[in-house]
This record gives C-alpha cells, sequence and structure tokens, in this order.
C-alpha cells in the first residue's frame, strides 16, 4: 500500500539515485582529467604520448595504466577501429591519469560529433590547411549557439544524465580541440590558423606534410623539417600549444627544444615488433 501510495518503490528510488550518483562520478572524472590535461598543456609541459594503433581495449588498459604516458593517441583516420572498438578502448582508458586524444577520419561534422560522443579528452582533426577548415573543425566541437554540435544520449552525456544547458556549454568548454598541420598550404596558412581562438592547439604530422612537398616518406628531409620548425616558431609566438609526431628520441628533443610540448613519441606496434625483434636477437646470440 505504502509503494502504491507513493507511486515509486522505494527501492527502485534508491537504485535510480545511486545510478545517477554513479553517473556523475564518471562525468566529474572526465572532466577533471580535461581539466589537468588543458591546465598542463597550457604551462607548455612537456605531455608524452604514444600512438596506439592496435583496436584492442586491453592494450589502451595496459598503456593507459602502466605506461607512465601523459596522453593516447586513439586513430580512427589509420586503423581499423570501429566507433563501438573504439569507446571501449575509451572506457578501457577511463579513470587514468592518461588522456586520451582521438583522431578523427576527417574534418567532418559527423564524424566529430559521433567521436565526440564516446567521451574522449580531446578531438584531433586532420588536414587543417586554413583557417576556414580551423573554424569548421572548433565549430563542429561545440553544441550552439558557438557551434553546430547535436545533442545525444551517448557516453559523454552520461547516457543521458548530462544533458541541461549548463552541462552541454560546459561541454564546449571542456573539450580540448587540436588541428593537425599536415600539408604545405597549412604551413602557410599557420598564422591564419592560429587566429581562430577555440583551438586549444596544433600537431604537425609529418608523414602526409612530406607528401605535400614531394618528398614523400622523408621526413628527415631539410625541407620537411624546415616546415615543421616554421609551425612549431608560429605556434609559440601565438602562444598557442603545438606537438609532432616523433620518429625517434633525437627528433623529439630537436623540437621539444624549439618549444613542442605535446609529443607523440612512438607507435604501439613499433615497439612490440622491437621489442620481440631484440628478444630474439638476444637468444641467437646465445652460445
Amino acid at each position: 500500500y505504502q509503494r502504491r501510495v507513493h507511486g515509486v518503490d522505494p527501492m527502485l528510488r534508491r537504485a535510480c539515485l545511486l545510478c545517477q550518483t554513479k553517473q556523475r562520478a564518471a562525468g566529474n572524472a572526465t572532466k577533471a582529467l580535461q581539466q589537468r590535461f588543458r591546465e598542463r598543456l597550457n604551462l607548455f609541459e612537456p605531455l608524452y604520448g604514444l600512438y596506439v594503433t592496435v583496436p584492442a581495449p586491453s592494450v589502451t588498459e595496459l598503456l593507459a595504466y602502466y605506461s607512465g604516458f601523459d596522453w593516447l593517441w586513439l586513430d580512427l583516420e589509420h586503423t581499423p577501429a570501429s566507433l563501438e572498438t573504439m569507446q571501449s578502448m575509451l572506457m578501457a582508458a577511463h579513470g587514468s591519469e592518461c588522456a586520451a586524444m582521438l583522431r578523427v577520419a576527417w574534418n567532418d561534422p559527423v564524424l566529430i560529433k559521433q567521436a565526440l560522443d564516446i567521451g574522449p579528452t580531446g578531438i584531433l582533426v586532420p588536414m587543417v590547411s586554413s583557417k576556414a577548415d580551423a573554424t569548421a573543425a572548433t565549430v563542429a566541437c561545440q553544441y550552439p549557439p558557438a557551434g553546430i554540435r547535436g545533442v545525444g544520449s551517448a557516453r559523454a552525456h552520461g547516457y543521458g544524465a548530462f544533458r541541461s544547458s549548463e552541462e552541454l556549454l560546459q561541454m564546449n568548454d571542456a573539450v580540448l580541440i587540436t588541428a593537425q598541420i599536415e600539408s604545405r598550404e597549412g604551413v602557410e596558412s599557420i598564422e591564419d590558423i592560429l587566429q581562430v581562438g577555440r583551438l586549444d592547439g596544433v600537431v604537425i604530422g609529418p608523414f602526409d606534410l612530406s607528401a605535400s612537398y614531394g618528398l614523400l616518406g622523408q621526413v628527415q628531409h631539410p625541407t620537411v623539417v624546415g616546415a615543421v620548425e616554421h609551425v612549431i616558431v608560429a605556434c609559440r609566438r601565438a602562444g598557442k600549444p603545438v606537438g609532432v609526431l616523433c620518429m625517434d628520441t633525437e627528433q623529439a628533443k630537436r623540437y621539444r627544444e624549439l618549444g613542442a610540448t605535446l609529443l607523440c613519441v612512438g607507435l604501439d606496434h613499433d615497439l612490440l615488433l622491437n621489442s620481440a625483434r631484440s628478444l630474439l636477437h638476444g637468444m641467437h646470440s646465445l652460445k
């Protein structure tokens, strides 16, 4: 009778309140990591990342919790990972102190919306070659009136728990938006690109950059290195954080000295392969 009078089973009410508490705790953990990572980025601390290509949540969890890297570069452009798999990878990293930066396949508002809905720390937008490209990327990452992002009930929204006007606008401020400079046009337009205020940082992609100069794969060529250095210097003059995908520690050291701080310093499959080869070489050397 008591339950019928009040219309809601007390046990069900308690269960609902517990679920809401857990949802908000998870959402607060994501926001806290975004804030800490942004603060470190804006203080120009060196932040070392690893490019994750293996589409396996267990690999992401291992790297996020036990490797010590500051951030992981998760990728929807050059890996076979689906959105569903990528969401599981983000869940595997959740609760660690390692930020998860997710690169979308293209500067497209639908792809950006879907990527943001699964709850990364921030977004990497590839092939940004002009101020218009950078503006389009930032607009796609934000809810109206600042942008055009559609409102969903996905993981980033606590599966529907965070949909008030205040909470949605907080997401506009929280998400990290970075543009990838990967073309000669992007290098030549870098000063204009850096005028886009909501852009949190720039990451340089040396491989596609080398191709745009007619030097495919020659990331150590003086022309390509000069282009990378030009972007780094421009970003530092503008007070904007900048990062680079580096091929070795010497290259990372050089770009760090110039002012790059968001440094991706390795790939998971390279580490796995090199370690396996080293182990086997050691075994073959036994007498």
